[in-house]
């Protein structure tokens, strides 16, 4: 190779280089990331919303209209959150906190990755901009609290003012958690890097984080085995799984 025609890095190297060059990153979590582990995503070809049943049960006015068979659902989803793990993609996200300041912005509901930080002893930020399966929350007074062992199908009403109590996570028909979302657009206006990881990049206002990233001149790097709504946003996208495509940027740089 002729020095005047040098060897274009690749991807992975690349993206490698822009994070050891930095030093605040932001990840952009969607559910990809949490697929190895056996959760199912939401818009894959055997994604939970391929059933239109789903959908359904996932808006608030179900919780109204068809709560038992709405609560006994996401009872099973919160059940089905202590016979997984975290796997080598949430290990390689984690371990990132260890050289860098991260902030992530997630749109899945599990709790994985703060499980993750806690089996390597690192913290850092993590926002569930579509909430929490393991927190419980009272629709009418919003007390909530984390407990996987609730089972929310028998109806469990609140101590303190009688309410309803359903998981902690966003349904269709309510708005964003404002905290998590500030953050996550704050942390998009100071990071350097921000890794798109395992997102279809279509459901908004979430989408906007990354968005709001590029747009304040953060380099973008997409891990996904298939094309996003973002995709053109990113300079850079490694086509892969999150367990097999992390590890890869992150070795050695911890």
């Amino acid at each position: 190779m002729s020095p005047d025609n040098p060897q274009k890095p690749s991807p992975i190297a690349q993206a490698r280089a822009w994070i050891a060059n930095s030093r605040k990153l932001l990840f952009f979590v969607g559910a990809g990331l949490s697929k190895a582990s056996g959760i199912k995503t939401f818009r894959d070809e055997d994604g939970l919303y391929q059933d239109r049943r789903v959908e359904e049960l996932a808006h608030v006015d179900s919780f109204f209209h068809q709560r038992e068979i709405m609560l006994s659902w996401y009872q099973h989803r919160r059940q089905q959150l202590l016979n997984v793990s975290p796997n080598e993609g949430h290990r390689a996200l984690a371990a990132a906190a260890k050289t860098h300041d991260v902030v992530v912005a997630t749109q899945n509901v599990d709790d994985l990755l703060e499980r993750a930080q806690q089996n390597m002893q690192v913290t850092c930020p993590v926002w569930h901009v579509h909430g929490a399966l393991a927190q419980v929350r009272c629709h009418d007074c919003g007390l909530a609290f984390n407990d996987l062992t609730l089972d929310l199908g028998t109806l469990p009403v609140c101590e303190a003012c009688h309410g309803p109590l359903r998981p902690g996570v966003v349904w269709f028909g309510e708005a964003l958690p404002p905290e998590p979302l500030q953050e996550s657009f704050a942390a998009a206006q100071a990071c350097e890097v921000c890794v798109l990881v395992g997102t279809s990049g279509v459901v908004y206002p979430a989408a906007m984080i990354p968005e709001q990233a590029a747009a304040a001149g953060a380099r973008l790097i997409e891990v996904n085995p298939n094309t996003s709504g973002l995709s053109h946003l990113c300079d850079i996208s490694i086509r892969g799984p999150a367990d097999e495509i992390l590890p890869q940027i992150f070795e050695g740089l911890n």
